[in-house]
């Protein structure tokens, strides 16, 4: 059995000085109660429930450890996709 997966990328930042993001996901729009920093521009949420909506938000990581402010909302359903307008 494979695992159920969701997948998110976004572009990169044209600023030199953001080296990471994070990545925050929750069951309730703009309510996130999990996050991962990553070292791309790329994240993977594995062993989703297919029951359940899933939205995420991505943020920019600098030097200085500051954050930008979240992206676009995405949502994920499995299957299904949705994109950042």
């Amino acid at each position: 059995i494979t695992p159920h997966t969701g997948s998110i990328y976004w572009d990169k930042a044209t600023d030199p000085s953001i080296k990471k993001y994070v990545v925050s996901w929750g069951a309730a729009p703009r309510t996130y109660t999990n996050s991962v920093t990553v070292p791309t521009n790329f994240f993977a949420l594995t062993n989703i429930n297919p029951t359940e909506t899933y939205y995420f938000a991505a943020q920019a990581l600098g030097t200085n450890n500051l954050l930008s402010a979240y992206s676009c909302e995405v949502w994920a359903k499995y299957p299904g996709s949705n994109s950042c307008q």
